[in-house]
């Protein structure tokens, strides 16, 4: 037995050897695949491979740009705010100072009024005063 073991194993390898430089290099259910039909399969697998890699180049190239168009966008939508908001700022300061300017007139307004009311009573005393004849300092002039 071990005789026919190493001739079958001679034999494999005398075919191997004989089928290799025809190109046959498989056997499957009964027909043989050659190196040419192989080299194909892997040509169609590498232009798919090629054609899914190109396809999704494409779309990230397509996502790309309209992430690159957004952010743009943004960029501009940021800076008329940013814009915006100096001017409100700017608004609301002037909108204080005014603030602060109409509550010092309101007070000076406030003092003036009882000013006046304190110079109408001294008015209206110097009034009854001269009517009655009281005040002899201002009459001796």
């Amino acid at each position: 037995m071990m005789l026919k073991t190493r001739q079958e194993t001679k034999e494999d390898e005398d075919l191997r050897n004989f089928v290799a430089p025809l190109g046959i290099t498989e056997f499957g259910e009964g027909e043989e695949v050659s190196e040419s039909e192989s080299d194909e399969e892997h040509e169609d697998d590498l232009a798919e491979s090629y054609k899914e890699v190109r396809e999704t180049i494409i779309r990230l190239v397509q996502e790309n740009l309209a992430l690159i168009k957004e952010k743009q966008r943004l960029e501009t939508l940021a800076e008329s705010l940013q814009t915006e908001l100096q001017a409100e700022r700017k608004l609301s300061q002037e909108s204080v100072l005014l603030m602060k300017e109409k509550l010092s007139l309101a007070v000076k307004a406030s003092n003036l009024e009882n000013e006046l009311h304190v110079e109408k009573g001294i008015s209206t005393q110097l009034q009854s005063q001269r009517e009655i004849g009281q005040d002899p300092v201002l009459w001796e002039d």
